[in-house]
């Protein structure tokens, strides 16, 4: 487990984390996206009493025959209609995808901008949704209206931005045939606008991103305009409307790009109508940052970015960081962090039997030979702090105190005999003088009870352990 969680952190640097959110958009009735077919009123205050209860400063469309239909297309994954529940109104069906449903339009009290449906969560992509009248009574309820859609969709990342259409990321060709007279676009959006009235005028847009939405002007001397996406196929859209002149108005909506660089392109295709461009609304990792245009890793100029840089310099040291940890983990694998324990191992069983927490923690915190006789003769001799011999390196421990063993006399007394002090990692005796000490073994004494009997032995017989 624990190899397979380093292996994903080794890896974590490749995977690309993306992030999303939704984004709901009103289409409005007067939108160029929304289709109507059959018998459709465009209303207003002038029309209607009740016209400035509509969203978007009264704007709506309105029928009273079975045969009109409202038809938008969209990608995303759900919808909603909002319109007026009123005394003249009726039934009304709705079709998502081809599914139809019939629901009441009819209240005694006027309700607006109310959600007369609201489709559930779809899979996020391309979906239909078709409303149309279908009232029963067309004698005294024979009305439908529709006010606007809300469209969400999920797009890739988390940052939206607006550009307007006087950046520098937005190209109009032939330039002479374009108008921005700021003195014309006072309702526009940053109070600024681009305009023509030539047949075959183009406007580009290059940007960064996953989705976008244009908006641009319908009014009575709009016409059909085209859209192509990353030189795709151009799809033609229709911005006349007799009745309104409105800027601000959503003309083109993109969805499901790859989060890179795109080319938006607006066609007029009208003869002697007009088209009007506003601004975009970008959504992407980096919309704020068009320089990106040129490619992921390269800025305008064509040299290496800062992002390129700093990962070429951060990912080697981070492979070595790896390096070193996977070396670490396996050499204290191999190593018992603490040694053994040392001295009499029958004792250390007894004390584990004991029920100590911890026979380390038992070992380390035990008598010290000094108090204990019996531990004192189990205890280990200093033979890894001692060297006599010339020709050996000095052993790591010089110039240290080390304590004395207790031993008995002969006559039985106890007594502390060991070297007196180490120096350079030998003792400062010669070799004519060196240390002994006594050692306690047991033999018959009188009544079989057992005395000690001491003997020297010289510290040249022993092997010292460290070499």
């Amino acid at each position: 487990m624990s190899l397979f969680v380093l292996f994903l952190v080794i890896l974590f640097p490749f995977f690309e984390l993306v992030a999303s959110m939704l984004v709901n958009v009103q289409v409005d009735d007067i939108s160029p996206l929304i289709t109507y077919n059959g018998k459709w009123t465009i209303g207003s205050v002038t029309d209607d009493e009740f016209g400035d209860h509509y969203s978007n400063n009264g704007t709506f469309h309105v029928t009273q025959t079975n045969s009109g239909s409202a038809t938008l297309n969209f990608v995303g994954n759900q919808v909603t209609l909002f319109g007026a529940k009123r005394y003249n109104h009726g039934e009304f069906t709705v079709a998502l995808d081809g599914n139809p449903v019939v629901l009441d339009g009819h209240s005694d009290d006027p309700q607006f901008q109310l959600p007369l449906f609201s489709s559930p969560v779809l899979t996020q992509g391309p979906h239909t949704f078709v409303v149309q009248d279908s009232t029963k009574d067309t004698a005294s309820r024979p009305y439908f209206d529709v006010d606007f859609f809300l469209v969400q969709s999920e797009v890739d990342d988390n940052k939206s931005v607006t550009i307007q259409d006087d950046a520098k990321y937005w190209s109009y060709a032939p330039e002479e045939e374009w108008t921005s007279v700021l003195s014309l676009f006072t309702d526009w959006n940053g109070k600024s606008g681009h305009s023509t009235r030539t047949t075959g005028s183009t406007a580009k847009l290059s940007f960064t991103g996953t989705a976008i939405d244009l908006y641009g002007i319908v009014c009575a001397q709009c016409g059909n305009y085209g859209i192509s996406l990353d030189d795709g196929e151009q799809v033609q859209y229709n911005a006349y409307n007799p009745v309104w002149n409105r800027p601000q108005s959503l003309i083109y909506m993109g969805r499901g790009l790859k989060d890179g660089p795109h080319t938006v392109t607006i066609t007029n295709l009208g003869a002697g109508t007009g088209l009007g461009v506003d601004y975009a609304v970008i959504y992407g990792s980096h919309p704020d940052q068009p320089e990106k245009l040129v490619g992921p890793t390269q800025s305008a100029s064509g040299k290496p970015t800062t992002a390129v840089i700093v990962a070429a310099t951060v990912i080697p040291v981070f492979f070595i960081l790896i390096a070193v940890l996977v070396l670490v983990v396996l050499r204290r694998r191999r190593i018992w962090p603490f040694p053994p324990p040392r001295g009499d191992s029958n004792n250390y069983a007894r004390r584990l039997k004991r029920g100590s927490s911890s026979a380390l923690e038992d070992e380390m915190h035990t008598t010290s030979p000094m108090d204990d006789p019996e531990m004192a003769l189990a205890a280990p001799r200093p033979l890894l702090l001692v060297s006599a011999v010339d020709s050996k390196p000095p052993l790591p421990y010089e110039g240290i105190f080390y304590p004395l063993y207790p031993a008995h006399s002969e006559s039985g007394g106890p007594q502390m005999v060991g070297p007196s002090r180490l120096s350079m990692g030998k003792l400062d005796l010669g070799p004519s003088r060196l240390p002994t000490y006594r050692e306690a073994v047991p033999s018959p004494g009188a009544g079989g009870s057992q005395a000690p009997e001491s003997f020297e032995k010289s510290m040249y017989n022993y092997k010292l352990d460290a070499y």
